[in-house]
């Protein structure tokens, strides 16, 4: 993703991550007032907090807000980090809408954002949420399996584009300081539903129906444990207590929204700062604007002859490697639904730094291209033919700005 359009993010519903925490008895203080039997009136194991407490808050709207005397990290079945000052909601047997905690697995840290405690066990699941953009349902093909106590929800199927809004120009705008697009359409409707509806009331499986009401240019995909959807959305996303009275959603969106392609957000944004150095009310502001303009024109055609020739590059070592007969069925495959992207996740990795390292940058462009590596890799090509195909193609090729040394690898 650009690193220009953070928030063209895809909205993946909170979900329980499956290998959970065990809670484990924390020695609490015989004053009643302590947080760990506030959290033990909760139905709460004491030990899901670390010994180092040095105040906290409860209001009366279950909202905490707890100081530790510094952050730690706890060593569980998985090591979980929390920071100085924590805050979320209480409930019955959940803690909700919670910052601060993060749980470390597979090289990676997962936000903390609901736990639950189960019902015969002394067990606790985290609530995390992913976030991916176009194609997000192909993070989840084969990977999210049904038993895992984990639920999904994405803006596309694994081949289909995430749609940027609110962007320059559209209908409605962004605030005019805003020259970028500030969500995509899934997230968006996602949002603004959740404002404006009583989450007490509607359930998981309301929402994603309403969802594919404002998707209309991909499918919304569900994945994992779908046992999940019968039940309330407050759960997941805590609950505003003036939304209590509301029936229906009283800001739904009346009419279809604007929309571009994510992978061309970025040339939207250069292409509205163009113009907008036409207000000069001097001939020194003119003068600057005019330097200005003719930078991002600059800008907006080295971006595109580079997206050229991410087009022609790719094409010719597909053909390079399988023959120009064969290579564009092999660069166009789909898997069927279920199956994972690629076998050998190892070689997708090598396989697309091989072409950057030679090629230059896939950009959020090229990551349209990511199929086609995959199927790289699941025709058995070795590095060594890919690293002799890239060379023969891009060998010329100066990629200094494009450099994955600049930009980083892409995968």
């Amino acid at each position: 993703m650009s690193s220009s359009l953070l928030l063209l993010l895809s909205l993946f519903f909170p979900s329980s991550l499956s290998a959970a925490v065990t809670a484990q008895s924390s020695a609490s203080p015989s004053n009643s007032s302590t947080v760990y039997d506030i959290l033990q009136e909760y139905n709460l194991p004491p030990g899901i907090l670390p010994d180092t407490v040095k105040s906290f808050s409860v209001t009366s709207n279950d909202y905490f807000v707890i100081d530790l005397s510094g952050e730690c990290y706890v060593d569980f079945e998985y090591v979980v980090y929390y920071a100085p000052r924590m805050s979320g909601f209480l409930g019955y047997d959940s803690i909700s809408n919670l910052e601060g905690v993060q749980i470390h697995s597979y090289l990676i840290w997962y936000g903390v954002s609901y736990i639950k405690r189960a019902k015969k066990v002394v067990r606790l699941a985290f609530e995390i949420i992913y976030v991916e953009a176009c194609e997000s349902g192909s993070i989840f093909e084969d990977l999210m399996l049904e038993d895992l106590n984990a639920y999904v929800t994405t803006t596309s199927n694994a081949v289909e584009s995430g749609w940027g809004t609110y962007c320059p120009g559209m209908d409605p705008p962004p605030p005019p300081e805003y020259m970028t697009c500030p969500g995509d359409l899934y997230s968006v409707a996602w949002m603004e539903d959740s404002e404006n509806h009583n989450l007490k009331e509607e359930t998981v499986k309301m929402r994603t129906l309403n969802q594919n009401t404002y998707s209309a240019g991909s499918h919304v995909m569900e994945y994992g444990d779908k046992n999940v959807k019968p039940e309330k959305l407050y759960l997941y996303q805590g609950f505003n207590p003036a939304n209590a009275n509301l029936t229906e959603n009283a800001l739904r969106l009346s009419k279809q929204m604007g929309v571009i392609n994510q992978r061309d957000a970025d040339l939207l944004f250069l292409w509205h700062m163009f113009p907008s150095f036409n207000t000069a009310d001097s001939y020194e502001r003119l003068e600057e604007g005019s330097n200005k303009k003719k930078e991002i024109l600059s800008e907006i055609t080295e971006m595109m002859m580079h997206r050229a020739h991410l087009d022609s590059s790719i094409e010719l070592i597909d053909n390079l490697i399988f023959g120009s007969d064969v290579a564009p069925s092999v660069l166009k495959t789909v898997r069927p639904s279920g199956q994972a992207l690629v076998d050998d996740w190892v070689c997708l990795k090598i396989v697309v730094q091989t072409f950057e390292l030679h090629c230059g940058s896939l950009t959020q462009y090229g990551m349209k291209y990511m199929r086609a590596f995959a199927n790289i890799c699941n025709e058995g090509v070795s590095k060594d033919e890919m690293e002799e195909a890239c060379g023969n193609v891009c060998g010329s090729y100066n990629s200094a700005k494009w450099s994955p040394f600049i930009h980083g690898y892409s995968a």
